[in-house]
């Protein structure tokens, strides 16, 4: 879609090494798109590097009812460097992002939306800053390990009757 829109400007570089990424490649080989790389894995202290490059992370997620509840690790790295995330998600992100902000949904199989999102953010710097600031205060916030493990011990000393 956005190669069909004339939009070179934009680049998706797909981190990883999933079941589909050899399909993948070759669906963007035949089609002749320019503007997608595959990286394949990179170092997990690589990645800090690659998402403070990046305008945004996807995560695009099959529409199948058991992925509306999945937490993958990939949204949580993009929050903690403060990347807003674009997704296709119908579960708990997507009422996350509705209520704190820090994301794009968009409906899953709509290449269409999901190019409109990407192209919004390029365009639209003060949107993707305040994108970014809900993405860091959510890391902090709310997904801070440290204070994750505080509200667990602290739940766990409540049940034992300790707290």
């Amino acid at each position: 879609m956005l190669q069909a829109r004339g939009r070179r400007d934009i680049r998706i570089v797909m981190i990883g090494d999933g079941n589909e990424r050899g399909l993948l490649e070759v669906r963007a080989r035949e089609a002749g798109l320019a503007n997608i790389e595959f990286r394949g894995l990179v170092p997990k202290t690589d990645l800090p590097g690659w998402l403070h490059r990046a305008d945004c992370a996807l995560l695009t997620i099959r529409d199948v009812p058991v992925m509306s509840t999945c937490s993958p690790n990939k949204m949580f790295d993009a929050f903690a460097a403060g990347v807003p995330v674009v997704h296709t998600t119908r579960g708990w992100i997507q009422r996350l992002f509705a209520e704190a902000g820090g994301g794009i949904t968009v409906p899953p199989d709509d290449p269409e939306a999901f190019a409109d999102a990407l192209i919004r953010l390029k365009e639209d710097r003060a949107w993707r800053a305040r994108l970014s600031e809900e993405a860091r205060r959510l890391a902090t916030e709310r997904f801070d390990r440290d204070g994750l493990a505080a509200m667990m011990r602290s739940g766990l000393a409540r049940a034992a009757g300790l707290g």
